[in-house]
């Protein structure tokens, strides 16, 4: 008998052989046994006999018998599935390389179990893959009363794989060495096995369950991103996107009460909503699908109703023994008390995503402290890392569930006066740098920002946050900061008309402002925020929500008994009128904002309202009104000392003798306003120029047209707006169109359009309502309808409801123009067909008379068409 220590594999069961053993003498005393033992892996003592039976343990089948079953329901997770199965496909390694290890790291609740369990039941499907089945093993890891060691799960995993538990060594050391064995030995054999390791909290706990051979990949689950493991690949896993998490809860409904349910797609915006507030974690869609389907009679309209409510929303992500507060409990009870409380506090701060210097503000940490909790929090699954700022530093935020379960533990832990504090802090260190941007603070050399150029950068990160402070105030329980954060936002506001910022910017900044005015219960503030909010939304070409924002306003400041800012509403929602057509209802709110002005000796307002009615009345068609109305504006400018807008009215004089036909005095007003510009107003030039260039036009003085706006051309290369220089050089390529140099045209043309024409979208319509224009005018008609429509569709995309209208407006015109063009001239073939056939039958029958009544119908025909294709011009 012999009893090794070591391994013992064999490949031949029940064979014998007998050699003879000679004695002394030359006499057979007996012979030689050896047994070899095949299809099994021995461990344990080998017994050598002549006669000898020995029962292996049963195979391991591809039944995964200690895998369980996945969902019923998965959607979505293809190129996840795909990457993964990718890592476990059976290869031929290097020497010495290490077998695959795939870790899924991911925030609680997000599917990593389910995505890992699907992968194997897969993978293990597959012939050859994995003959030797899989083995499963969940450690627990962020459950402390429960966790599972190392050494307890090498000890269940090699039970696992058949070892008596009376062999497994009690030492961790010696159960991981023979572990690796076992794997290795079966590995060898072509029984290769998948080891699957779920919920590991660290790298610690996970390692000595990994495979030491070439052969046998691991895949490993866990919240943490478990980097340390340096040969394995890290498997970012995200929440699922708007149409899978729908999708998502149409099939769990399903599953569970009946493909009778339809409740999902009776009611798609609800559905999405209630996808949106669970923030598409698939753990809250299963507890809501659940939900539902306790309750067939139940809406997803109310169950979205009570979601909404972001103070209770965690109370309503729990049925049972499933909850998404209890899955955010376990990691949290595991966070050290500095990382806890950066958690908590980090959740107050204002804005889709924060700076570490914000953090750190909120927190009173030093940043450098602030930052390695930052990153820990990170690893850990409970903060995602935003954008990267224009500086190269990163930007932190918290999945939509986590910040409200962060914001409940502050409440509870922090207290009141310590949230308080913590919302000081923010504040004036926010108003220090918004300050900044006043002309006193770019004066005074103390600021916060060592240039303008700092300051705009720190501008651009934290726009969206200083939008969002009043919120933020709200949550920190301090109601009188927000009256402060209004401020902030006006000053913000002045900042971005003042610079050109974009128009969402704009619009961002002032429906916030519209938010914080409306909780503080003052009519007269709210009225002022709606205001400047339906003057973001006219300045965007959203006339219509506008004229809503202007007529609230209106209302609340009757309300109030009448203020300063009543004719201003009326005077904006005048304009707002004009722009959607209604120009009687225009009309007459722009005369009383005037009357409004005038009875409170406002000289310049009732100027820039006589300016405005200058405008409707030019529109309309009722030139010596628009003109008396702009010369009265015009002197009371003058009279104001306000040149720069006396020069807009002056303008706007020459836009309305324009309407009029009267280039001269048009082009007169314009050269005017010219000589009166500042030299820096880059714009107000270009705007200018082209108008000059448009008139020359009329007149049909080409060269003049194209001098000026070559010259604008020239106004916007100097100021660096490349947009505008593309603008004027397609406006030159028409005017040399219009002068017969089609040639110098096309190439300007083209030369405007290769300059990243394209790249934007605001851009791009500009270039195509251009290039309808030109082809209009050519009566090209099929060619301007395609570029109008080219022009609509860019239109919609940047949300300018008006251009959009006019352009779809005009791409109908040119179709029908088109569509009549085509008729005329098939008529005029047919005609022209059927006269000739005539005509030789005159010609044979009258000679040349007949020739000579042919040639005269033609002629006739000849003039119909011209007379019609001139009335259809």
């Amino acid at each position: 008998m012999a009893c090794p220590q070591s391994r013992r594999s064999a490949r031949t069961l029940g064979r014998r052989e007998r050699e003879p053993e000679q004695s002394q003498g030359g006499v057979v005393r007996g012979t030689r046994v050896r047994n070899e033992v095949k299809d099994s892996i021995v461990f344990g003592c080998i017994i050598q006999g002549a006669s000898i039976n020995v029962t292996l343990p049963p195979r391991v089948e591809p039944a995964l018998a200690g895998l369980r079953a996945s969902a019923r329901v998965f959607v979505g997770r293809q190129a996840e599935c795909d990457a993964l199965l990718a890592e476990l496909a059976p290869r031929r390694p290097q020497a010495g390389e290490p077998g695959p290890v795939a870790v899924v790291n991911g925030l609680p609740g997000v599917g990593k179990t389910e995505l890992v369990l699907r992968v194997a039941h897969r993978a293990c499907a597959r012939p050859g893959w994995f003959e030797g089945g899989v083995l499963f093993v969940d450690l627990r890891g962020y459950e402390p009363e429960s966790r599972v060691s190392a050494a307890l799960a090498l000890g269940s995993l090699l039970h696992s794989l058949g070892i008596p538990q009376d062999i497994i060594p009690a030492d961790a050391q010696a159960r991981e060495r023979l572990y690796h064995s076992v794997l290795d030995a079966y590995a060898r054999q072509g029984r290769r096995i998948l080891v699957v390791v779920d919920n590991a909290s660290s790298a610690e706990q996970v390692r000595p369950l990994l495979p030491g051979d070439s052969h046998t990949p691991a895949l490993v689950t866990s919240r943490h991103t478990l980097s340390d493991l340096g040969n394995a690949t890290l498997h970012r896993l995200d929440t699922l996107d708007d149409a899978d998490s729908v999708d998502l809860l149409r099939r769990r409904i399903r599953h569970q009460h009946g493909t009778h349910d339809t409740r999902v797609d009776d009611e798609p915006e609800a559905a999405a909503a209630v996808a949106r507030r669970c923030g598409h974690l698939p753990l809250a869609l299963g507890i809501i699908a659940a939900l539902l389907a306790d309750t067939p009679g139940r809406s997803l309209a109310d169950l979205a109703a009570d979601l909404a409510d972001r103070q209770r929303r965690l109370d309503e992500l729990t049925r049972e023994d499933a909850s998404v507060r209890a899955v955010f409990d376990l990691s949290y009870a595991g966070l050290p008390a500095e990382q806890a409380k950066v958690f908590r506090l980090l959740s107050l701060a204002p804005g889709p995503d924060a700076g570490t210097a914000t953090v750190a503000e909120l927190t009173a940490l030093e940043q450098r402290t602030v930052k390695h909790a930052l990153h820990a929090l990170q690893r850990a699954g409970l903060v995602e890392t935003g954008r990267t700022s224009l500086q190269g530093d990163v930007r932190w935020t918290q999945h939509r569930l986590v910040r409200l379960y962060a914001q409940e533990r502050a409440r509870a832990e922090e207290g009141f006066d310590a949230l308080h504090d913590a919302f000081e802090r923010l504040l004036r260190y926010v108003e220090e740098r918004v300050d900044a941007f006043t002309p006193e603070g770019l004066a005074n050399d103390t600021a916060p920002f060592q240039d303008l150029r700092e300051g705009l950068h720190w501008l651009a990160e934290e726009r969206r946050a200083l939008t969002a402070l009043g919120e933020s105030a709200a949550d920190c329980g301090h109601p009188g900061a927000i009256p402060r954060c209004l401020h902030l936002s006006y000053v913000l506001l002045a900042f971005l008309l003042v610079h050109g910022r974009g128009e969402d910017d704009v619009l961002d900044v002032t429906e916030a402002a519209v938010s914080l005015a409306r909780r503080q219960s003052d009519s007269v503030v709210t009225a002022s925020a709606l205001i400047t909010y339906g003057d973001s939304l006219f300045g965007a070409g959203r006339s219509a929500e506008a004229v809503v924002a202007y007529r609230e306003a209106l209302e609340l400041l009757r309300v109030a008994g009448g203020t300063p800012d009543e004719p201003t509403a009326l005077h904006n929602l005048g304009l707002a009128l004009s722009k959607r057509g209604e120009e009687e209802a225009a009309l007459a709110c722009l005369e009383q904002a005037r009357e409004l002005y005038e009875a409170a000796g406002d000289l310049s307002g009732t100027a820039s309202a006589l300016e405005s009615l200058g405008s409707v009345h030019s529109r309309g068609g009722r030139h010596e009104a628009a003109t008396t109305a702009f010369q009265r504006s015009i002197d009371m400018f003058d009279e104001l000392g306000e040149t720069r807008r006396a020069t807009h009215a002056r303008i706007e004089l020459g836009i309305g003798y324009r309407a009029a036909e009267q280039h001269h005095q048009a082009i007169a007003m314009y050269n005017l306003a010219l000589s009166c510009l500042r030299p820096g107003d880059h714009r107000r030039r270009r705007r200018v120029l082209h108008l000059i260039g448009d008139s020359q036009i009329e007149l049909g003085n080409f060269q003049m047209a194209i001098d000026a706006y070559t010259e604008a051309a020239e106004c916007a290369r100097d100021s660096g707006s490349e947009f505008d220089e593309h603008l004027s050089m397609l406006k030159a390529a028409t005017a040399l169109r219009r002068a017969g140099r089609r040639r110098e045209a096309r190439r300007v043309h083209k030369k405007a359009l290769r300059a990243r024409l394209g790249g934007d979208v605001r851009r791009a319509a500009h270039g195509a309502r251009q290039l309808a224009s030109d082809a209009l005018f050519e009566k090209r008609y099929g060619e301007a309808a395609r570029y109008w429509m080219a022009a609509e569709y860019l239109l919609e995309e940047t949300g300018n409801e008006d251009d959009t209208a006019v352009a779809r407006e005009l791409r109908e015109t040119s179709e029908s123009l088109h569509r009549r063009d085509r008729r005329i001239w098939a008529g005029f073939g047919l005609s022209f067909a059927l006269t000739m056939l005539a005509t030789a039958g005159w010609f044979f029958s009258f000679g040349m008379n007949g020739l000579f009544i042919g040639m005269g119908l033609f002629a006739v025909q000849g003039a119909m068409l011209y007379v019609s294709e001139r009335r259809l011009r």
